[in-house]
């Protein structure tokens, strides 16, 4: 079975920066009526998403190519936790979640360094980059 990629490297941040703030390709809207979603002010947010990949030919294991994108309330706190995740994902040791179906990370590289980035519509300040994932079948 392959393991989801996107749910692999949410738990990987997730558990390695403790932090909640982190959701599979879409920043979550705000809701006025309820709180929900993300606001600036909160912390900041940790967004990754599969933007293609390849697989080894015997099938050993999947390379997907991770987007994640911090959004922050200043582009010095979007910077600050991007820094956290390149650390975590491309110098930290890898994770086995194999036990309880999760899947497991052969390695992580960065391919594209982190570049500050102004989303048009809300303002945002934001940091995207992209990391090479090789992931155990």
């Amino acid at each position: 079975m392959i393991p989801d990629e996107n749910a692999l490297l949410r738990r990987w941040i997730s558990e390695g920066l403790g932090t909640e703030r982190v959701s599979c390709t879409v920043l979550p809207e705000y809701e006025r009526e309820t709180g929900d979603g993300f606001k600036p002010s909160d912390g900041p947010w940790i967004v990754i998403s599969c933007r293609g990949g390849n697989a080894q030919p015997e099938g050993a294991w999947v390379e997907p190519s991770m987007q994640v994108r911090v959004w922050a309330a200043t582009p010095d706190a979007a910077r600050e936790r991007y820094l956290e995740v390149f650390e975590l994902l491309h110098l930290g040791p890898t994770v086995d979640y194999t036990a309880d179906g999760g899947g497991r990370v052969i390695l992580c590289e960065l391919q594209s360094v982190g570049q500050d980035l102004t989303d048009q519509d809300t303002g945002y300040p934001n940091v995207n980059s992209f990391f090479g994932v090789r992931i155990a079948l």
